[in-house]
C-alpha cells in the first residue's frame, strides 16, 4: 500500500486543480502537507469520574482499559500503514473519550492516508470546534481543501492561521500567494502594509507596496512607499529609476530627479547611459561644467554613442 505519511510532503502535485501555478511561491503555498502535532505520541488514557459509588468506578475502570486496549490495536496498525484497519479501534476510541484530540488527529490522518477526504475533514473539524486555536488541525483543514480544489476555504483557513499567528512570516507568505493567485490586490496590500507596520525596515516590503499603489493610481502612496525603499536601500537600481521618473516627468522636479540619477551612477558606475541620463539632468539645473565630466564619462564608457 502506497503511504501518503503525515508531517512530510505528500502530493507534490497537488493544489488548486487545473490551474497553471505562476510560481515558486505559489507552488510552495499549493502544496498539501499533512501532519501530526508534535506532542501526538499516543492518547491519555480516559480520566476517572470522581464519584463515590463502586459501580461507577468499576465502569469507569472498564471504560479505562477498553480505550488503552483500542488504542494499542490502533496504533499497531497506524505504523503498519494499515490506516484502514486502524480506523475502527480509533473510532471507537473516539467514541468513549471524544475531547481526546490525539484520537482525532490520528483518525483524521487514516482517512487521509485512504483518500477518505470527507471523513478527514469531519476529523480535523471536531478538533477545531473544541479548540480554534488548535494549529496544526487548521493546517490540515487548509491543506486537504487546497487538495480538494476548495480556494476559498483553504484561504479561510490560512486568514485564521494568521490571525491565530500573526507573527509566522510562513503563514503571510502563503496567504499573499493565495490572494495574489486570486487577483485579490486588496488582500495583498493589506498583508503588505501590516507587515511594513511589523518590519518597518524591510525595502522589498516597500517596493512592492510602491508598485501595487501605482496599478491603483495612488501615485501619493507609491512616491511615499519607494522613498522609503531607497532611504532602505540607496543601491537598489530599480527602485531609484523608478523614483526618478516620477520626478522627472510625472512631478517636474528636476533637481530631485538629478540627485536620484546621481545616486543611479554611485549605484552603477560602468553604465554609460546612467552617466549620460545624469549629464542631461545636471545641464537641466544649470551645472553644465558637471554634465559636460558626466557626458565625456558616458563616452569613454561607450565610444559608440
Amino acid at each position: 500500500m502506497t503511504s501518503r505519511r503525515p508531517g512530510r510532503q505528500t502530493l507534490p502535485g497537488a493544489g488548486i486543480a487545473g490551474v497553471t501555478v505562476q510560481t515558486a511561491l505559489l507552488a510552495a503555498a499549493l502544496a498539501v502537507t499533512l501532519t501530526l502535532p508534535t506532542a501526538a505520541v499516543r492518547a491519555e488514557p480516559v480520566p476517572a469520574r470522581q464519584a463515590g459509588q463502586d459501580t461507577v468506578r468499576v465502569v469507569d475502570l472498564s471504560m479505562q482499559n477498553q480505550f488503552n486496549r483500542l488504542w494499542i490495536t490502533g496504533m499497531q496498525y497506524f505504523e503498519l500503514q494499515e490506516y484502514g484497519a486502524a480506523i475502527p479501534a480509533l473510532r471507537r476510541c473516539s467514541e468513549i473519550d471524544s475531547t481526546n484530540f490525539e484520537v482525532w488527529y490520528f483518525l483524521g490522518t487514516c482517512y487521509y492516508q485512504i483518500e477518505d477526504l470527507e471523513s478527514s475533514i469531519a476529523a480535523f473539524q471536531t478538533i477545531v470546534r473544541q479548540d480554534p486555536e488548535q494549529e496544526t488541525a487548521l493546517q490540515n483543514l487548509a491543506n486537504i481543501y487546497g487538495e480538494q480544489g476548495e480556494g476559498e476555504l483553504h484561504t479561510e483557513k490560512y486568514e485564521q492561521l494568521l490571525e491565530l499567528r500573526p507573527e509566522n512570516p510562513e503563514y503571510r507568505e502563503h496567504l499573499m500567494a493565495l490572494y495574489q493567485h486570486a487577483g485579490n490586490r486588496a488582500g495583498v496590500q493589506r498583508l503588505l502594509e501590516e507587515q511594513a507596520e511589523v518590519d518597518p525596515g524591510n525595502a522589498e516590503v516597500q517596493r512592492q507596496l510602491a508598485a501595487l499603489y501605482r496599478q491603483g493610481g495612488d501615485r501619493e502612496a507609491q512616491l511615499t512607499a519607494l522613498e522609503a525603499a531607497v532611504e532602505l536601500d540607496p543601491t537598489n537600481v530599480s527602485n531609484l529609476e523608478q523614483l526618478a521618473r516620477i520626478y522627472a516627468i510625472d512631478l517636474n522636479r528636476p533637481v530631485d530627479a538629478t540627485r536620484l540619477y546621481g545616486m543611479i551612477v554611485d549605484a552603477s558606475p560602468e553604465n554609460p547611459v546612467a552617466w549620460q541620463v545624469w549629464g542631461r539632468y545636471l545641464n537641466t539645473i544649470g551645472q553644465p561644467d558637471s554634465a559636460v565630466v558626466a557626458l565625456e564619462r558616458s563616452l569613454e564608457l561607450d565610444p559608440s554613442q
